[in-house]
């Protein structure tokens, strides 16, 4: 059997290994299953599924997220809360029907982001809810998606 990205080269209408791996890096795959899993070869591939985040609503949401008390996404407010230990604020909110949440750095990480957030900048971190995954970071309104060969902003 051959390998998933053989099988999804075939069923992307010839692009290369090299093209597949930019693609995935860039956001999530849906599978029919309702997994992310590549590695299982039965499930079939739907193109055209990549909920792509804007960098300008990223900003707004980082920019919200730090100096209110809700987050307004597409005309629907959601509440910023807390975590429960560091008491760092956080929003969840929906681009596209997919689900992301919005929270604020721990500045008591040794990350280079954990640094930034120590020194004063305002630095927010997004995840894709489905995946558990970062997928970009804020930091005094520059975007940074993870995975991707360029800031972009």
């Amino acid at each position: 059997m051959p390998h998933w990205h053989q099988q999804l080269q075939r069923q992307r209408d010839g692009i290369t290994k090299h093209q597949l791996k930019a693609y995935f890096a860039m956001s999530e795959v849906r599978w029919r299953a309702g997994t992310t899993s590549p590695r299982n070869p039965q499930l079939e591939f739907q193109p055209g599924y990549f909920p792509m985040l804007d960098a300008e609503l990223l900003k707004s949401v980082a920019s919200q997220l730090m100096t209110g008390t809700s987050v307004d996404v597409g005309g629907k407010s959601t509440p910023v809360g807390r975590t429960s230990r560091q008491h760092l604020k956080t929003a969840a909110f929906r681009v596209e029907g997919h689900e992301y949440e919005a929270i604020e750095q721990n500045p008591e990480k040794p990350s280079r982001w954990g640094q930034l957030a120590r020194s004063g900048h305002q630095v927010v971190q997004f995840k894709d809810a489905e995946s558990n995954r970062f997928v970009a970071v804020v930091v005094d309104g520059e975007v940074t998606f993870y995975g991707a060969s360029k800031k972009r902003s």
